[in-house]
């Protein structure tokens, strides 16, 4: 299904925290897709989902062709379109000291000097609530020291929670940051898992655009203004190009059929169209979380998290780019309920990291292991320990790097430990089972709540 695009340019104050102290107002001009899921009338009344409150206003949609309507913001055209996006000037609601839980972390590093990015959410309150927050860590010295350079709040004590961030080095070299914001009910109390009761036109998919080489400075981040609604729904995994040029973001509309859905761009990511989805069977479905994968022959596959562990991983094909898809089957690889990370490498073999070791049917979020495939998916024979002999670690994803080795990240204990780590290794690694080649190292420190000495 394509969308029926308007983009509204819209004048929003946020507040970002920069250097970990920092409050500096940004003044970004948001990007607004609407399609036709959102029109609210036959009328042609549409309803545009900003903060805190929902607006209606009136709309007619353009003649085929024709030039968007665009709105800054300050010529009155849409009254209400302007939205002051303040969040509490206290740095201590998002210190380090007060979270209470971290994890789903993404990571990515730019193939010109190495630097590395990572990214995840956090919350004072220990839940999936409207306290989340997202954080954008860096380091310039191949992972060794880290700095969260950037926390973003979409309303700090506010009802909008902003969450599951992903990191992407496109071809154009730039760092793609992505989250979905969603606003929680107001009735939703104390309620931990309120931020999990997914409404898709109430999520709304973000991007901004950064330097991948250099840590981002206040001037920057205030200068930048491309912080812009892409899409409605939640995307947890990296987006990949086609052969064809596209670029291919997997969104989860969740509850919705399809949900695990493919936005495709064909201009370098300035508009996107929603192409089509996997429909799982209602008793498999849940928040999709689906990688994307070309194989070989031009066929997109889609991995697709299910809810029923040890078959927590489902597989899909379309032939035409995503917009239509065979009957969701079973992986080959069996797997919890829970994200695995699945990317073409430079030699042409696939990487996939989920939790279990070979041979196994894992129904615990525990051993995390990397497996490689030299025929498309089909079998799995090499395997290579990241994280083992305890539970809780989950999440996986990463990036190749331009030496060749692989960075993957994943998280501990997201609400005790509240460690973000990485590894580093080589294919020959993986086939090797072990960590042999010079600099592999598994379990590296981004970032740790708590350390086993401060429990």
């Amino acid at each position: 299904m394509k969308l029926m695009c308007v983009a509204i340019l819209v004048a929003v104050v946020v507040v970002f925290y920069v250097h970990g102290g920092d409050a500096v107002d940004v003044s970004v001009g948001r990007q607004m897709f609407v399609d036709d899921l959102l029109v609210e009338s036959v009328d042609g009344v549409v309803r545009y989902w900003n903060h805190p409150t929902k607006i209606d206003h009136p709309f007619v949609w353009p003649e085929s062709g024709a030039a968007p309507k665009t709105v800054d913001g300050s010529n009155g055209a849409m009254p209400g379109e302007v939205v002051n996006l303040t969040c509490a000037t206290d740095g201590d609601w998002h210190s380090s000291a007060r979270r209470k839980h971290d994890g789903i972390p993404s990571l990515a590093a730019s193939p010109v000097n190495g630097r590395m990015w990572a990214t995840w959410y956090a919350s004072p309150t220990g839940a999936e609530d409207a306290n989340n927050y997202i954080v954008l860590s860096t380091s310039a010295d191949g992972g060794a020291t880290w700095r969260e350079a950037v926390i973003y709040d979409p309303d700090s004590k506010g009802p909008v929670r902003a969450f599951d961030p992903e990191l992407w080095i496109a071809p154009d070299g730039r760092l793609r940051w992505t989250w979905t914001e969603r606003t929680v009910p107001a009735d939703a109390g104390s309620d931990p898992y309120a931020g999990c009761a997914a409404d898709p036109s109430n999520d709304r998919l973000m991007m901004v655009e950064l330097d991948a080489e250099a840590e981002p400075s206040a001037a920057a981040l205030a200068s930048s203004g491309n912080m812009r609604q892409i899409g409605r729904g939640v995307m947890m995994c990296k987006p990949i190009v086609a052969s064809d040029g596209a670029w291919l973001f997997p969104v989860a509309h969740w509850s919705e059929a399809p949900s695990a859905c493919v936005y495709a761009s064909t201009d370098g990511g300035r508009t996107f169209e929603e192409r089509g989805g996997v429909t799982l069977p209602k008793e498999k479905r849940q928040f999709d979380e689906h990688n994307l994968v070309e194989l070989r022959d031009g066929t997109l596959r889609a991995y697709i998290r299910t809810i029923k562990a040890p078959d927590g991983l489902w597989e899909a094909d379309s032939a035409d780019g995503g917009r239509t898809w065979s009957a969701p089957r079973p992986s080959v690889q069996p797997h919890v309920n829970s994200r695995v990370f699945v990317r073409r490498l430079a030699s042409g073999n696939l990487l996939m990291v989920k939790n279990g070791r070979p041979g196994d049917r894992p129904e615990k979020r525990c051993d995390m292991t990397a497996y490689l495939s030299e025929d498309d998916g089909r079998t799995w024979p090499f395997a290579l320990l990241l994280d083992g002999g305890r539970n809780d670690v989950s999440y996986p994803d990463g990036q190749q790097l331009a030496d060749g080795r692989i960075a993957v990240t994943y998280d501990f204990d997201r609400m005790g430990m509240r460690q973000i780590l990485f590894a580093v290794f080589r294919e020959e690694d993986v086939k090797a089972g072990a960590f042999t080649t010079p600099g592999a190292r598994p379990m590296q420190k981004i970032y740790c709540g708590k350390s086993p000495s401060r429990k």
